[in-house]
């Protein structure tokens, strides 16, 4: 699970290219914001308003550090989904022990850990959308 607070964002202002006449020339329109956790970042001159700047890259930022964690996880049920496909022979998963047989089954599929990713994944993408 990820927690974006935007108490860990740091902005830095820049003065932006293009157009906008003298304000551009002026004043320190452009915002750049970092994700300090993940040290991603977004650079936002869409605007001549330094708060609309802001605005526009808390909202990329957010964007980009989900995308990234999606990614992340699909990576990750790749990875469990390989696990499974591995056949080992001549390792049991159901063992038998004393005289009344009683079954010890330990659970060596990735099901439950394999459901509980597609969740999460559902989840974010549902969030981004």
């Amino acid at each position: 699970m990820i927690d974006f607070n935007e108490k860990d964002i740091r902005f830095q202002t820049a003065r932006s290219q293009g157009s906008g006449g003298q304000n551009v020339n002026k004043v320190n329109t452009a915002v750049r914001a970092t994700y300090i956790p993940t040290n991603e970042t977004v650079f936002v001159q869409d605007s001549r308003s330094q708060l609309e700047n802001k605005k526009l890259s808390v909202i990329r930022l957010k964007e980009k550090v989900m995308a990234v964690y999606i990614q992340q996880l699909e990576r990750k049920l790749k990875d469990t989904w390989s696990l499974q496909m591995q056949v080992e022979r001549g390792n049991p998963v159901r063992t038998f022990s004393g005289t009344d047989f009683k079954k010890n089954y330990e659970d060596r599929t990735f099901k439950k850990q394999r459901s509980a990713l597609k969740n999460e994944l559902k989840n974010y993408k549902n969030d981004l959308n």
